[in-house]
């Protein structure tokens, strides 16, 4: 194995391990220590990696966080309708749920702290009023302020996963992937006269 390979396997099972934890105990609760243990590194490793926890976490949270606005951008485009690029968005967040749990998780549970100083270029909540200011112009929904828009689609979508974080749901959020968008696009279409 070469030495940069190796590098950035053990940088990996560091970021692994360190999702997993803060997903499962919390950002706060996670003591360094404790993903070093669990990647099978020595605590010094980390740190050849990363300053201090706090970098860590701003990393995962920004990397991550701009790649699912980067796939729901991919995923809504091609789509012909405003309902069928909302569909399509619902859709894809509930299997992120389904198929990276320990960083859905993370995301979900950090964004109180870490949105208020996120200034990475790519933002989900852009692409949803983006999506939803298309559709205003295009007349499919119903024109409103545009964060209030974007609240009323994200809004049931980080519930559920919220719910079934917490156990209030159970089963892959994927099966409820269609109800919710369609709830959503009764609470935001255009209604005709």
């Amino acid at each position: 194995m070469q030495q940069g390979s190796f590098k950035g396997e053990l940088k990996s099972r560091i970021d692994e391990a360190a999702l997993h934890l803060f997903a499962e105990r919390g950002v706060d609760a996670t003591p360094v220590p404790m993903i070093a243990e669990r990647a099978g590194v020595a605590v010094g490793s980390l740190y050849r990696y990363y300053a201090n926890k706090n970098e860590l976490v701003a990393r995962l949270y920004t990397e991550n966080y701009a790649r699912l606005a980067g796939e729901l951008d991919r995923i809504q485009a091609p789509e012909p309708s405003t309902r069928r690029k909302i569909a399509a968005m619902v859709r894809f967040i509930c299997e992120f749920f389904d198929r990276e749990w320990d960083l859905a998780r993370f995301l979900l549970l950090e964004q109180h702290v870490r949105l208020k100083t996120y200034r990475g270029a790519a933002n989900p909540v852009d692409i949803v009023r983006d999506v939803l200011a298309d559709g205003m112009r295009r007349g499919e929904v119903r024109s409103r302020d545009g964060m209030v828009a974007t609240a009323l689609v994200m809004g049931p979508v980080i519930q559920a996963a919220t719910f079934l974080t917490y156990g209030r749901i159970s089963g892959p959020l994927s099966n409820a992937a269609d109800e919710i968008a369609h709830g959503i696009w009764a609470a935001i279409v255009r209604q005709r006269d």
